[in-house]
């Protein structure tokens, strides 16, 4: 975990997204995560990447979970 002033970046492969609804559904989710900065989800190559100063990933990936989506840490 990074602290509070440091912005780091992490990007999702999430399964799942399938239009414009489900990247709003999975932008949402990963907002609510504490420490998110900013969302980009593209729901053709199935990502999101995350600008954040302090979330985990566990926690990410926890939050598009609870919303109906399987994720993991791209490679």
């Amino acid at each position: 975990m990074c602290t509070t002033n440091e912005r780091r970046e992490i990007t999702l492969d999430v399964q799942g997204m399938t239009c414009a609804t489900c990247a709003q559904r999975v932008s949402g989710a990963l907002r609510a995560v504490d420490g998110v900065l900013e969302v980009q989800v593209q729901v053709r190559e199935g990502r999101a990447t995350v600008s954040h100063s302090g979330a985990s990933t566990d926690a990410l990936i926890h939050a598009l979970e609870r919303v109906g989506y399987t994720a993991a840490q791209a490679a």
